[in-house]
């Protein structure tokens, strides 16, 4: 099969709907002996080379086929740096804007909008790096705060990527996310959701109700939380705000993420709520952002995978949980306590809300897989039958066996790299810089 003929079958490949039509198509690649990266280099977006406006472009739809028709009412708003250059891949900032059940989509645009009254992002800082932002429209519901942290956010981001990297020319091991009130909420949830789509995380004036914070490593998050953030009524100078983000959620998981040695900064100032008052904070780190750039290949994984309500991909980087065992594993959380009258609350009410750490257990399970080097992998399980191991040649000699040992039990692997695999790597997280050329999978040895 020649390179032409491969990219072609690979285009069906991923078209395809149904098994029975991929494993046949799974059948016609077999007989590709190429190399790999060039096929996949041709199938990703993400090679825009058409000049862009630079600066804001207003209110845009998704016009990428399959997106346009799932996303019809949803919006994105892009701010263009003057230094963009189309002919070389840059980084992408996508801002989560806050709000709650009832704030419009076009709230969206406001968020890198300097010239409205009420902006509450990022605006006044988006030319000091040039990374290319956007901000879409939170997943529409009429009855959640926390928007951001619904089921269909993973699947709803996957496609603001795929879709900035069909208008420009995006990195995607360069992808960042940030927000603030709800979009920081948001962070919070996605950063143990989903680690291995974002080179760094930025979350601000935050709260979180339950997190299983190993799930981010090998994912920096740089938490910003104002001192003031909960404002007791009769202030002198600013209007009540209810301990629905009181700095304790965000002194809580500095804490938590420092015990569990999880990668992060937290900048506390002694301002108050709106991302305004965070200037400093915000600045520092869109120039810390800028030296952390995504490993799809890094040496340490954990995969978290859950059995209950709480929404976590089974997925980091190369690693999958595929099939979970009995078992529970402990949660870190928080719990806003008595809390009272909302935003009409009284100074006693006020005063008897608080925030107290709490523990929990969930069905769930983990892996913490680490490259050892010299085709050697070391993996700690809980709670797991099954796994897949999905390799690069950045990892492993592939010609040669894996030597692998899991929960202390030694055991050799043979992998073939393959046109299919490399699909099937990009299918399970329909994202183009988690890439591998081989799988296994892998039963849990019995104790």
């Amino acid at each position: 099969m020649t390179r032409e003929q491969a990219i072609r079958v690979c285009r069906e490949y991923l078209k395809e709907s149904t098994a029975a039509g991929k494993e046949a198509l799974s059948g016609k690649l077999r007989s590709y002996k190429g190399a790999i990266p060039p096929i996949i280099d041709e199938l990703r977006p993400g090679k825009a080379t058409a000049p862009s406006a630079k600066g804001l472009t207003g209110k845009v739809s998704f016009e990428t086929p399959g997106l346009a028709e799932t996303y019809v009412d949803d919006h994105l708003y892009y701010h263009v740096p003057d230094g963009y250059d189309p002919g070389r891949r840059t980084g992408l900032i996508i801002y989560l804007h806050g709000g709650g059940p009832g704030t419009k989509r076009t709230y969206a645009g406001e968020t890198i909008d300097a010239s409205m009254k009420y902006a509450n992002g990022i605006a006044f800082l988006l030319e000091e790096t040039d990374y290319i932002t956007v901000a879409p429209s939170a997943p529409w519901n009429e009855t959640s705060c926390n928007r951001w942290a619904l089921p269909e956010t993973e699947k709803y981001l996957a496609a603001v990527v795929t879709e900035s990297m069909s208008r420009f020319a995006i990195d995607p091991d360069r992808v960042v996310l940030g927000g603030t009130s709800m979009g920081g909420m948001g962070g919070m949830a996605l950063i143990v959701r989903i680690p291995d789509r974002f080179a760094a995380v930025y979350a601000g004036s935050v709260s979180w109700e339950k997190a299983y914070w190993k799930a981010a490593t090998g994912t920096p998050l740089f938490l910003i939380h104002g001192a003031n953030d909960a404002i007791a009524p009769g202030h002198p100078k600013w209007s009540l705000r209810p301990k629905f983000t009181d700095v304790f959620f965000a002194r809580e998981a500095d804490r938590l993420l420092t015990k569990y040695g999880v990668e992060h900064i937290y900048a506390e100032h002694d301002g108050g709520h709106p991302s305004g008052q965070a200037k400093p904070q915000i600045k520092r780190f869109l120039g810390w952002m800028q030296k952390r750039t995504r490993d799809p290949y890094a040496a340490h994984v954990f995969a978290v995978s859950h059995g209950d309500a709480i929404v976590y991909q089974p997925h980091n980087r190369w690693v999958s949980v595929e099939q979970l065992d009995e078992g529970k594993l402990e949660y870190d959380g928080c719990v806003l306590k008595d809390m009272r009258g909302g935003w009409k609350q009284t100074l006693e009410q006020f005063n008897k809300a608080h925030v107290v750490a709490r523990k929990s257990k969930h069905s769930a399970g983990y892996v913490e897989a680490r490259n050892l080097g010299g085709n050697r992998f070391s993996l700690e399980t809980r709670n797991v039958k099954t796994l897949s191991l999905w390799f690069h040649p950045r990892m492993a000699d592939l010609n040669k066996p894996i030597q692998l040992t899991i929960d202390g039990k030694a055991q050799s692997i043979e992998v073939k790299p393959s046109l299919t695999d490399a699909l099937r790597s990009f299918e399970r997280r329909h994202d183009w810089g988690l890439i591998y050329h081989a799988c296994a999978v892998v039963e849990i040895p019995a104790e």
